[in-house]
């Protein structure tokens, strides 16, 4: 953005989207190096208990890996479609605000109210869109383990002849 195309909104609008993703993925930091430790050691002990079985149920879970992808770039897309309704919803502010009193002296306030409304509800539809895709990750990462426990159980149990003690 040049330097004269820079209005307040437009910086605000940045700055606020800019400080909003800092935060999101300073919060992952520790996914980094945490998460593949705590599956080393997690997997470690449970192939002490309970065998090959466990390999059998982390390739069944895998299974949502696919359609989580997908569903996580369908999110990043509707995340970029959001910011651009975001950026249209703050640019039509804007230009109601710098032209205030042009609006009022000639009556327009209707117009720019329908425009923005009409803005508002592109920007609503995104969000539809998008909690149907977050809702199906949600289900996936919450259906991802209980597939695995089951199979790695039903392995050990039925497949295997082991018996299941406390």
């Amino acid at each position: 953005m040049r330097r004269k195309e820079a209005t307040a909104g437009k910086v605000l609008n940045l700055l606020t989207t800019d400080i909003k993703s800092i935060v999101n993925v300073c919060g992952h930091y520790f996914s980094l190096y945490g998460v593949p430790i705590q599956m080393a050691i997690g997997f470690y002990l449970l192939y002490n208990m309970l065998g090959v079985s466990v390999f059998i149920g982390l390739a069944a879970g895998s299974i949502t890996v696919v359609p989580g992808s997908y569903v996580i770039k369908k999110l990043f897309v509707f995340y970029d479609l959001l910011q651009v309704q975001n950026d249209k919803r703050v640019n039509a502010i804007n230009e109601l605000f710098q032209s205030i009193r042009i609006v009022k002296m000639f009556a327009w306030s209707d117009r720019f109210i329908k425009k923005i409304d009409a803005l508002r509800e592109e920007q609503i539809n995104v969000y539809r869109r998008m909690f149907f895709y977050e809702m199906s990750s949600s289900v996936l990462m919450n259906v991802q383990p209980v597939i695995t426990i089951l199979v790695t159980f039903f392995t050990y149990t039925a497949v295997l002849g082991h018996a299941l003690t406390p």
